[in-house]
């Protein structure tokens, strides 16, 4: 099956390390924007924990608009058909 992707928990530290990739149509409709960040909270340290392996580097969804309707979707908008079973952005607070 591939990668299924992490859970990071409430309160989890990211490090942004610079780097943004946009999913966009033919159009310029933008569909989706991920970014790069290292996690810095051990999620054994969070009272509701994710799986995220301590230091791990990848690519969170930070921007989707999976209806394209160019407006940022509501976070309990779960694509359908394209095979994510939780494709929530982050509610990212800049420290």
């Amino acid at each position: 099956m591939g990668n299924v992707g992490y859970s990071l928990g409430v309160g989890t530290r990211l490090r942004d390390l610079g780097i943004t990739v946009h999913l966009e149509l033919a159009s310029g409709l933008r569909v989706v924007t991920w970014r790069l960040v290292e996690q810095l909270t051990s999620q054994l340290d969070l009272p509701v924990s994710g799986n995220s392996p301590d230091g791990t580097i990848g690519f969170v969804l930070i921007y989707c608009d999976w209806n394209q309707d160019g407006v940022q979707d509501a976070l309990n908008l779960n694509p359908v058909g394209l095979g994510f079973s939780n494709a929530d952005p982050l509610r990212v607070e800049q420290i």
